[in-house]
């Protein structure tokens, strides 16, 4: 069973090279933990429990990379299950199993939160495309009818044409287990050359002085630090270095940290905000309300950490 998983991993490429040994131990340590033979069904609490086990003997990455093996293994025995067929199950159910395996494997390769929204979104386009057509029945045929539509129906952009052909390809790809070939019969979507709209910093002054409160810090933020909006909302107090007058940005675009500027003009009501938030989260404490998410293994590793105060 681990040599026709190895085989698996080669083929599909879903992981480097220097991965696949690792992805092997930690599946057969796995079943030796629980007694099991490969290709013998381990419980959810089976797994937890051993998952727990590893955050007090290894690293977050260690135990992440854990993680990532199990859910591929188990991806992996279940790919070949067929979708229900039209006299079981409606095609609107077969759909949703194939775009839930989609969901599956994004998550496995670590595509951010929008990836994943943008990719179901044109699944369902697509499905709408195909008048409801069985997702083992498509062929390549279908993505160059669906991007001609786009281009000649609905004359998306080229960046908007080529993100749904992404989509498709990736499902293609990982969940029907098809290349789709050549494209080159499809329509595709001119690029056109816009200017962008660039504001003067007197109408930028402007606009953050219609603004005040919360609003107002966050948008001086996201203008002084160039930062996204998603990542001005999820910044932490521990990411603010007064000292160095920098952001840390974690899990940035592409799952990647950096480092921006954090604007002098914004320590003292930066400073001022923390002394409020810091009441609120006094209260809170008081109340025992559920402290802040944790990514990954951090929640077991640091059952504490999300009701602490860390400061800058």
């Amino acid at each position: 069973m681990m040599d026709q998983f190895l085989l698996y991993l080669q083929n599909k490429q879903i992981i480097k090279p220097s991965q696949r040994s690792f992805f092997i131990k930690w599946v057969t340590d796995l079943h030796r933990t629980c007694n099991k033979e490969p290709g013998q069904e381990i419980s959810q609490a089976q797994i937890d429990a051993y998952l727990s086990k590893l955050v007090k003997k290894y690293q977050d990455w260690q135990v992440d990379q854990a993680k990532d093996a199990i859910r591929l293994y188990l991806y992996y025995l279940n790919r070949n299950e067929k979708i229900q067929t039209p006299q079981k199950a409606s095609v609107n159910g077969m759909w949703t199993q194939a775009v839930n395996r989609m969901v599956d494997v994004m998550r496995l390769k670590h595509r951010s939160y929008r990836t994943e929204q943008t990719y179901v979104s044109w699944m369902r386009q697509f499905y709408r495309f195909v008048a409801g057509q069985p997702p083992e029945t498509l062929v390549a045929q279908q993505v160059i009818d669906f991007l001609t539509f786009l281009a000649v129906e609905r004359k998306v952009a080229k960046s908007t044409q080529n993100q749904a052909f992404c989509a498709l390809l990736f499902f293609y790809r990982h969940i029907l287990e098809k290349e789709i070939g050549e494209l080159s019969r499809a329509v595709r979507s001119k690029r056109k050359e816009r200017l962008p709209v660039v504001l003067s910093q007197e109408e930028i002054q402007r606009l953050l002085n219609q603004m005040d409160g919360v609003n107002e810090l966050m948008a001086r933020l996201i203008y002084g630090g160039g930062l996204r909006s998603n990542e001005c909302l999820r910044l932490r107090v521990k990411d603010l270095d007064f000292d160095r007058g920098c952001i840390v940005v974690r899990s940035a675009k592409g799952d990647k940290d950096r480092e921006t500027m954090l604007p002098q003009s914004l320590n003292a009501p930066l400073k001022m905000h923390l002394e409020k938030i810091r009441n609120v989260f006094e209260k809170d404490r008081a109340d025992e309300i559920e402290g802040v998410y944790l990514p990954g293994a951090l929640e077991r590793k640091y059952p504490s950490a999300n009701k602490e105060w860390k400061p800058p």
